[in-house]
């Protein structure tokens, strides 16, 4: 066959002229049409590259009263489109594997975003690839055992909770490693310095009362707002006990105006510095011992676990900074433990009330939250001393309720 196609190739030639040829070859590999091209036709001198010497492309093509440039140039087309480049150099024709773009390599390391927010991100923009710089890898025994079938079985890898390659295995990834293509490679700094900024942090401040009052003086909202001197346009707005909104004065205010009246006690009054997106948590309360789970000594003896739970005024905020708003996600819980009925062994139980929100601040507002109530009734008796005639009976009903009070400060 190859023989052939050569013979039919100089036939063609040779009957057409110097000026037009017609080339006609069927199914010959990449590596023999190159030779007719160049050997032949443009009559250059050429250096073929391993890679086409072994490729095992084949092409048919039936080129007919064409100039031999425009064969040549067919010819050169083919190369190409086979993944291999034409070049010329000193008079001579080089022909070999094309190499595309080069992927380069950027280290970057966060100066404030997270490296997997950053990695994330760019990636999705930009479909460069990314490695998150984390950990050390330490060497591999060497010792190889051998197990009940004979067959060698690794030891298993001991790694020291205290030495460095612990520590750094739970620690934050601190860098990143990109691969990006040459004409990405300004988009994905550009897109870097954009998005690693420094994230908004605000001050939470808190003021957590417990309120006792007699259930017909009202709710403990109503007499924080006589109290706090709020007007009626706000006071207006009082949404069924739950949560109202002060926005003069802050909570230094009202905070003072609170303290001047004997039903309203101080439990606590936190102020913390939060990141966008952290939590901070607010306790004031106690850790009660309760019974945990049982488990058996190696003599089968019973062994009675200890747990300790948490009970009093707890408060966890979340805050998320927007340009005009600050969203504030809001968890508040009143529980105590009590010895009831129900308990087991003599384990007490735990009363809970808790509420969940999220409200959009303004910087410097002031939101009241309420609403975990506990309701109690006293009864006394009215007797004339010494003759201890019953002269009647009082009844009393008392209330205490839990106020806390929040206002957000952007940094």
């Amino acid at each position: 066959m190859k023989r052939l196609a050569w013979l039919l190739v100089c036939c063609s030639l040779s009957a057409v002229g110097d000026d037009k040829v017609s080339l006609v070859l069927s199914d010959v590999r990449l590596v023999d049409l190159v030779r007719v091209a160049y050997g032949e036709l443009s009559r250059e001198p050429f250096v073929l590259s391993h890679e086409l010497l072994e490729s095992t492309d084949r092409f048919t093509v039936d080129l007919r009263q064409v100039s031999k440039s425009n064969a040549v140039g067919s010819v050169s087309a083919l190369v190409q489109s086979a993944g291999f480049e034409v070049a010329r150099r000193d008079g001579v024709v080089w022909i070999s594997r094309a190499t595309g773009p080069t992927d380069e390599v950027i280290v970057y390391r966060p100066r404030f975003r997270s490296a997997r927010y950053l990695a994330d991100v760019v990636q999705s923009v930009t479909g460069a690839r990314s490695v998150l710089a984390r950990s050390i890898k330490s060497a591999e025994s060497r010792e190889v055992q051998a197990g009940k079938d004979g067959a060698p079985v690794a030891p298993a890898k001991q790694t020291s909770p205290t030495s460095v390659e612990g520590q750094i295995d739970r620690s934050e990834v601190d860098q990143i490693a990109f691969t990006v293509a040459a004409k990405d490679v300004a988009k994905v700094n550009k897109l870097l310095v954009a998005l690693d900024v420094a994230g908004g942090e605000v001050v939470l401040k808190a003021a957590v009362y417990e309120v006792g009052y007699d259930r017909r003086e009202g709710s403990a909202v109503q007499l924080a707002i006589k109290l706090a001197g709020v007007s009626g346009s706000v006071a207006g707005n009082l949404l069924s006990g739950v949560s109202f909104k002060i926005a003069q004065g802050g909570i230094e205010a009202v905070v003072s105006a609170l303290d001047a009246d004997a039903r309203f006690k101080s439990v606590s009054r936190p102020q913390v510095r939060v990141k966008n997106g952290a939590q901070a948590r607010f306790s004031v309360g106690q850790d009660v011992p309760v019974l945990g789970q049982v488990q058996s000594d190696r003599a089968g003896n019973a062994l009675q676990s200890i747990d300790y739970k948490q009970s009093g005024v707890i408060l966890t905020a979340t805050p998320e900074i927007r340009e005009g708003v600050i969203e504030l996600s809001l968890a508040q819980e009143l529980s105590n433990f009590v010895v009831t009925k129900t308990g087991v062994n003599g384990s007490p139980t735990l009363i809970k009330r808790s509420v969940n929100t999220k409200l959009g601040l303004v910087p410097g507002e002031v939101v009241v939250l309420a609403g975990l109530q506990d309701d109690q009734e006293d009864e006394t008796q009215n007797r004339m001393p010494w003759l201890g005639w019953l002269l009647g009976r009082e009844r009393q009903e008392k209330r205490s309720e839990i106020l806390v009070f929040i206002e957000v400060q952007r940094i």
